[in-house]
């Protein structure tokens, strides 16, 4: 089932179950979803301002170029979802509990994520210009190209990930945990040359 360019206001759909729906160019607005569980469902395009997200379930869920505007995503976990292009505009995504996916070109400006878990999640591009990433599980997380001007990284952990084309030379990574190959990289950045 598709729903095209409707708008969604004020509806209750707290405990529901939703799964396999499709939503291209709609706009929620004040709508209820706490402790609501969707799977494999897709919203392209979609605006969402006043969604109440509350400790709700999205599972293989798909946010594609959508915005979050004043959303309430407290305990709300995406397990495996993707949302390429996604911005959150005063909304707060801690604690919101986030498990693997592709979080590609999402736009994450100034959030608060610190000690949030990202481990092996795909943030390729992402914008994350001056946000707290301080003591956030960022392993294996795949951050190539991302932008992380004025990020703050105190504390995290970055073994494994991806750092490619990532300006690294003025990076504060104090007390950051890193691997030897990233140990490697950020000595080049600084003009070093590393020899084995």
């Amino acid at each position: 089932m598709t729903i095209t360019d409707e708008r969604i206001a004020y509806q209750d759909w707290a405990l529901e179950e939703r799964t396999k729906e499709r939503f291209e160019g709609c706009e929620f607005v004040e709508v209820d979803a706490s402790e609501a569980v969707f799977t494999s469902c897709v919203f392209e395009r979609c605006e969402f301002t006043g969604l109440r997200l509350n400790s709700a379930t999205l599972t293989r869920c798909a946010f594609l170029g959508c915005t979050f505007r004043r959303c309430v995503l407290f305990g709300t976990l995406f397990d495996d979802c993707k949302l390429t292009g996604t911005s959150f505009v005063e909304t707060e995504l801690r604690p919101a509990r986030i498990v693997g996916g592709d979080w590609s070109y999402v736009n994450l400006r100034k959030q608060d994520l610190s000690k949030a878990r990202f481990a092996r999640l795909r943030l390729r591009e992402a914008d994350l210009t001056e946000a707290d990433l301080s003591g956030a599980d960022l392993r294996e997380a795949d951050l190539s190209y991302a932008r992380i001007h004025n990020v703050k990284l105190r504390g995290a952990d970055l073994r494994g990930a991806d750092l490619t084309g990532i300006a690294l030379r003025n990076l504060d990574i104090t007390d950051t945990r890193i691997d030897l190959a990233q140990a490697a990289l950020f000595a080049s950045a600084y003009g070093a040359r590393v020899e084995l």
